[in-house]
């Protein structure tokens, strides 16, 4: 649980709208701190906000419900997620014997949260209209609001 909340304390020290490859990822220094050998293939995945039906998406989607919709803060931030593919990429790693170290396992393209947001509206059939203040996202959600209004763009070269 320790190394789990580094690697989200970790997400949160990275936050900005540079694109953050797997070789910034690693330039981290904590993640160097765990290290393949001779006996053991060590990947770090990083993973992108999960939208399926055990993810994200369901609280996403009920302000959209009643009408309220609409991104977070400005939503010009990044909105890297994993969505469909957060299987195919484990099974990926797995396969490949030879990646090693950082994985970004995110989507290539990530859209915008205002355009993921207009484009669930759209998939809705309900505006996309009253972004959600970040004040009230501080307030709510404490750090965990950094990750929402400040995402990284998060961009996979080693898995596509």
């Amino acid at each position: 649980f320790k190394k789990l909340f580094k690697i989200g304390l970790l997400a949160l020290v990275m936050m900005g709208q540079a694109v953050q490859t797997e070789a910034q990822f690693a330039d981290c220094g904590q993640m160097n701190s765990i290290s393949s050998n001779d006996l053991a293939r060590v990947v770090t995945i990083r993973i992108g906000v999960v939208l399926g039906q055990e993810g994200s998406l369901n609280r996403m989607i009920i302000p959209f419900k009643f009408f309220v919709g609409g991104p977070f803060g400005t939503g010009n931030n990044s909105f890297p997620d994993t969505h469909q593919r957060f299987n195919e990429y484990y099974k990926v790693i797995i396969e490949q014997q030879e990646l090693t170290g950082p994985v970004n396992a995110t989507v290539p393209n990530p859209l915008t949260m205002k355009n993921f947001c207009h484009e669930l509206g759209q998939v809705m059939k309900r505006p996309s209209w009253l972004p959600v203040p970040e004040f009230i996202l501080k307030v709510a959600l404490g750090l965990m609001s950094e990750m929402l209004l400040h995402g990284q763009r998060v961009i996979p070269h080693k898995i596509t």
